[in-house]
């Protein structure tokens, strides 16, 4: 006698007639069932095409690693010496704007910040070399942003108009200098550290006033060293959606 096959969904019957076989095959006692087509006919099982990286990446990494560019070692810039100060430790320079030292740091805590005295962190930092700047790829820099702004920014907190320019900020001028940055144009303490009044302080605040505090933040010798920060900050100011 044949099986009765109850009308349901495609998946679900080819799963039923999978099963079937494999105990009648295990039994012995082969069950004669109706044809099917194949399981890889199922949308669960067909082969999926591979996602582009660039739908992948969000834009305001998109955006940074533009801005950035790929590998420089200019002695006037303080990101690129392991000591975060110009003259101080070794010049090994910066590759789409990751610095030695947050290169380190992500070696070790994969986004995380770590404890700048950890001797973990120092051996590390000592043992880099301008070779290992200098080949890090574009995909291996959207694995240390995603990382970051999720692990250590926490970007997901923020209002959406204002995570591409704060995405930027934090890239630019780390953490607590860049949550200064943003209470400073939010009106509300600059301690560098994120509360209930920060971020109540941030709805409204916009690209404008964010972009403006910004470019003030900037010293004469700073704006005089690097001369596209002023137009970095500016592409940033623009009115909230």
């Amino acid at each position: 006698m044949k099986p009765h096959w109850p009308k349901v969904q495609q998946w679900q019957r080819d799963d039923s007639m999978l099963l079937a076989d494999m105990i009648g095959s295990l039994l012995g006692n082969p069950v004669e069932r109706p044809k099917y087509e194949s399981l890889l006919a199922d949308d669960r099982l067909a082969p999926r095409s591979k996602e582009k990286p660039s739908e992948s990446v969000p834009q305001y990494i998109t955006k940074t690693l533009k801005k950035e560019g790929g590998y420089q070692s200019n002695r006037e810039d303080k990101g690129n010496w392991t000591g975060g100060k110009v003259n101080v430790g070794r010049n090994l320079g910066t590759n789409f704007g990751i610095t030695p030292v947050s290169w380190a740091e992500f070696l070790i805590g994969d986004g995380k910040g770590v404890n700048p005295e950890s001797k973990e962190f120092k051996d590390t930092l000592a043992n880099l070399k301008i070779a290992d700047i200098q080949n890090i790829t574009k995909d291996q820099a959207i694995d240390f942003y995603k990382k970051r702004a999720d692990k250590q920014f926490k970007l997901t907190r923020y209002p959406p108009h204002l995570k591409n320019q704060i995405f930027d900020i934090m890239t630019h001028s780390g953490y607590k200098g860049g949550m200064r940055l943003i209470q400073k144009a939010a009106g509300t303490t600059p301690d560098g550290l994120f509360g209930t009044k920060t971020l109540n302080a941030i709805q409204n605040l916009s690209n404008n006033q964010l972009a403006k505090t910004r470019e003030e933040s900037f010293s004469p010798s700073f704006k005089d060293d690097n001369p596209g920060v002023i137009a970095r900050a500016r592409s940033f100011a623009k009115s909230k959606p």
